[in-house]
């Protein structure tokens, strides 16, 4: 009689597990993150410190990987320098915040001769399940906390006469950013595994990079105190970025991707801690929003269960409770077994 009970209660949790849980898919997600220092020790205070890798003297000296498939993490790299007001340090934390869509926090702040950065995406799979094809596309809005207040950009002129925009972030206390919202096609992390594979190949890929489905780039420098800065994702087509609506066929999976570079020089310094996030794009009509809230569902994540699954949730765990009570009664109730 008690196997036969808590096979029941066993039958009855299974099925709750299964209603509050059915909706989970599979797929691939994780993060490539690089965090990085190099010196502007050889530039005078009115000349730009870029990070090229073409200047020798700005070449990265120092840098840290983290993440990987299937790995949500931080990479930090500190420059303590004892007993001196000159540390700097690069941090960055990717994971997946509402809608178990992927989220960044970042803090940079660079010493006196220093350039740090930090380089970080994620990403996470989601399948769509409804029956017909729906509009698509992804908002990231990048929250700064606060920063140094760079100097204005400039115009530079190259020794062939052509004139470019120079970021006042390249010179002394500056600090940028770039935010960067993507779909792609799962495919792209074929061969891929480690951070310094996913980092290599993908952060911020480009429409002509197979597989982009979708994305859009915001950068500029920071001028000081708080502000919020808004992306709104475009379609590629045939490599070109262009403002044609994503459409996600029923059963398609597709790669969410959110990534932010945080460079800061010479004094500067960012804080992004709270936070670069992504949502479905709020510009979408509310009955497409719902639609997708409700049918793209997310890997390795269970849905939320909806206020009617809890009620049969409820329904269940009383039902179980019941079982044992019953059960409980008809033990007290029987005869004991002769010796």
């Amino acid at each position: 009689m008690k196997s036969s009970r808590y096979g029941t209660v066993a039958a009855l949790v299974i099925l709750m597990g299964w209603t509050g849980q059915a909706q989970a898919q599979s797929g691939p997600y994780g993060s490539a993150q690089r965090s990085t220092y190099r010196s502007c020790a050889t530039k005078a205070a009115t000349e730009r410190c870029e990070g090229s890798d073409v200047d020798p003297s700005q070449a990265i000296l120092k840098d840290v990987y983290a993440g990987g498939i299937g790995n949500f993490t931080s990479a930090n790299l500190d420059l303590d320098r004892e007993g001196t007001a000159n540390d700097a340090y690069a941090h960055s934390t990717v994971s997946l915040g509402a809608f178990n869509l992927p989220e960044i926090r970042a803090e940079t702040r660079a010493g006196a001769d220093d350039r740090m950065n930090i380089n970080a995406f994620g990403f996470q799979t989601f399948t769509w399940t409804g029956t017909e094809a729906t509009p698509f596309s992804l908002t990231g809005t990048l929250h700064i906390v606060d920063s140094s207040a760079s100097a204005p950009d400039y115009i530079d002129t190259e020794p062939n006469g052509d004139r470019y925009t120079v970021p006042g972030s390249y010179l002394p206390n500056g600090a940028s950013y770039t935010s960067y919202v993507g779909i792609w096609d799962p495919s792209v992390l074929n061969g891929l595994t480690t951070a310094e594979e996913l980092f290599g190949a993908l952060f911020l890929a480009r429409c002509n990079t197979p597989g982009v489905l979708g994305l859009r780039t915001a950068t500029g420098s920071l001028r000081g105190g708080e502000t919020s800065i808004s992306v709104t994702n475009r379609t590629c087509v045939n490599g070109v970025l262009t403002t044609d609506t994503l459409m996600l066929q029923p059963g398609q999976q597709i790669l969410t991707v959110a990534a932010l570079q945080l460079p800061v020089n010479r004094g500067g310094f960012a804080d992004a801690t709270h936070t670069f996030s992504t949502a479905i794009d709020p510009n979408l009509p509310e009955s497409v929003r719902a639609n997708l809230f409700e049918k793209l569902i997310p890997a390795g994540v269970a849905a939320v269960p909806e206020p009617g699954t809890w009620l049969m949730m409820l329904a269940g765990f009383a039902l179980a409770a019941l079982v044992l009570r019953r059960g409980s009664r008809h033990a007290d109730a029987a005869p004991s077994p002769s010796a």
